[in-house]
């Protein structure tokens, strides 16, 4: 690969560190996770397995090197960020990987190593549970 092009891992790194603050509710909490990932992939010598996506291989392996806190005591700041770092922990990735980040439940389940349907149930009751959250007047303004 010449220096022109950028590397397929490099183009998904903006993408990952906006999960990983989502994830983690704090920039410099995510960037270092993120650091430690892109060490990591260094150490291993390959990004990614012949026939996993360059964008799969990335979250997997931030997933396998991050240690993801559970929600602390509230209260939470009212607004998304709060609302996010109150969700379980499992309810929050599978929401941030299907709703923000736009995987499919599948990806999302080969990212996480759990069955595509957990995936579904959790993303789905993360968005409730964000939702129910919310002050009715903010949650309706979710849905316009």
């Amino acid at each position: 690969m010449s220096s022109d092009d950028p590397s397929p891992i490099a183009s998904e790194l903006p993408h990952l560190r906006r999960y990983a603050r989502a994830l983690f509710g704090a920039q410099a909490d995510a960037d270092a996770y993120v650091s430690a990932t892109l060490s990591a992939l260094v150490g291993e010598g390959a990004a990614h397995g012949p026939r996993e996506p360059p964008r799969i291989a990335l979250f997997r392996a931030f997933h396998r090197i991050s240690h993801v806190r559970a929600p602390g005591a509230g209260p939470w700041p009212d607004d998304v960020d709060g609302h996010l770092q109150g969700l379980s922990i499992g309810r929050r990735q599978a929401l941030l990987l299907v709703a923000m980040e736009g995987f499919s439940p599948a990806d999302a389940a080969l990212i996480l190593g759990i069955a595509p349907t957990e995936i579904a149930l959790a993303s789905a009751a993360g968005g409730i549970e964000l939702e129910a959250g919310w002050p009715s007047s903010a949650a309706a303004g979710l849905r316009t």
